[in-house]
């Protein structure tokens, strides 16, 4: 009965570090980075200014109903999630490697 508490002690840890992960990383994503790099989301309007390859990895503009802003391409959406994912998995290791050794 104590390892089966111990493994999904440390099943619900991992899991729950990976979901702080994605949030904070959907939070870094489109509240702190988003504005730093969009500062005027108006400026592709025109078609003059051409964002650069990585700009376009990332963003679309010619998403419906957005009329030319920038918008978060799949690809972004998926990067943030398995990244933030990848985060809360690794910072959950010395928690669970701690958990483990009671």
């Amino acid at each position: 009965m104590g390892l089966i508490r111990t493994m999904l002690k440390i099943l619900a840890t991992r899991l729950f570090l990976m979901l702080c992960g994605v949030v904070f990383l959907f939070w870094l994503n489109f509240i702190v980075l988003d504005p730093l790099f969009i500062p005027d989301p108006c400026f592709y309007h025109s078609g003059i200014n051409k964002p650069g390859w990585l700009f376009r990895i990332f963003y679309t503009l010619n998403s419906g109903g957005e009329n030319g802003h920038p918008f978060p391409t799949l690809f972004n959406f998926l990067f943030t999630l398995f990244l933030g994912a990848f985060l809360g998995n690794k910072l959950s290791t010395p928690i669970v490697k701690r958990i483990s050794k009671k």
